[in-house]
């Protein structure tokens, strides 16, 4: 009976040491110099590096949306695009936090689509990406703990924090390239379909994603930061207002609100369209132009 204790003490102790050699090979990995040229490093750039001076957050329309480039040109002051695929006000608060920490930004422009604080069951799905930086930003660490009950626990295990990140480390450390152009990545190609239109209303905000939004937007005017809320253009007719208490909430905190939709310089457009919901590199070329002299205008430059 003691042999096989001591035996299962030992295999215990193999599995400890195995994950611990084995994420720290894996954390080597993500945060070397290759990796760190790769799409990932956008998170890192963007949790640990920006200094610009225009920053925009928000989930797939951000990061195909707004080209900083044109913005920069326009403007003479600088700008990048921290979207990330599939968030949502969980994941921008979260690096909005860590932007925070170190400079206070001219201007903070938020993406948000017309469902992005109704609660959905894929909230945290991307809050793995966040895994690698549980033990070196508060900020992930906050959303990661809230995320799940047992989420903390799991942290322990340091292969657990990239395991989400296996292909990536793989395939980046074999062959890497920076992604994009100061965080927005084009996508190309044109929506065939006709336009249709959408007679359905938006569910209640959820009150915890809402008062994770009224935090981002206190936090930027408590530091000094001007914020803009933009509905993002989209290829679809919409016969209600879906933005009544983003109208609402924008106008009692002083904050710019521009809503594109229903903006008949788009949806006259179907070239400019992806899909319904994307701009394609030809809009997002459009876009970022109305973007930034509406920019001009209200910074006053």
């Amino acid at each position: 009976m003691k042999i096989f204790i001591k035996k299962i003490l030992l295999f215990i102790l193999l599995l400890i040491f195995l994950d611990f050699a084995l994420g720290a090979i894996l954390h080597h990995l993500y945060f070397s110099k290759k990796s760190q040229l790769s799409g990932d490093n956008k998170l890192y750039y963007s949790l640990n590096k920006t200094r610009e001076d225009i920053l925009i957050f928000g989930a797939s329309t951000a990061i195909h949306g707004y080209i900083p480039k044109i913005i920069e040109d326009s403007l003479g002051i600088s700008c990048y695009n921290t979207g990330w695929n599939g968030t949502n006000i969980y994941f921008s608060a979260t690096i909005l936090n860590s932007v925070l920490l170190r400079y206070s930004p001219k201007v903070i422009i938020f993406d948000m689509t017309a469902w992005e604080l109704v609660k959905e069951e894929s909230d945290f799905d991307k809050i793995s990406e966040l895994f690698p930086y549980y033990y070196s930003n508060k900020s992930a660490k906050e959303i990661i703990d809230f995320s799940g009950k047992y989420e903390k626990y799991k942290m322990l295990l340091k292969t657990y924090q990239y395991n989400s990140k296996l292909l990536f480390i793989l395939t980046q450390n074999i062959s890497s390239g920076i992604i994009g152009d100061k965080g927005y990545i084009p996508i190309y190609g044109s929506w065939e379909n006709n336009l249709q239109t959408d007679t359905l209303s938006v569910a209640p905000s959820d009150s915890i994603k809402f008062s994770y939004f009224d935090k981002f937007v206190s936090q930027a005017l408590n530091k000094g930061c001007k914020v803009v809320v933009v509905s993002p253009p989209v290829f679809r007719q919409y016969s209600k207002n879906q933005y009544s208490e983003i109208e609402q909430y924008s106008r009692m905190k002083d904050i710019g609100f521009w809503n594109f939709r229903n903006d008949t310089s788009f949806i006259n457009h179907r070239e400019y369209f992806y899909d319904y919901v994307h701009l394609n590199n030809s809009g997002a070329e459009h876009f970022t132009r109305q973007i930034a002299d509406s920019l001009r205008k209200m910074l006053d430059l």
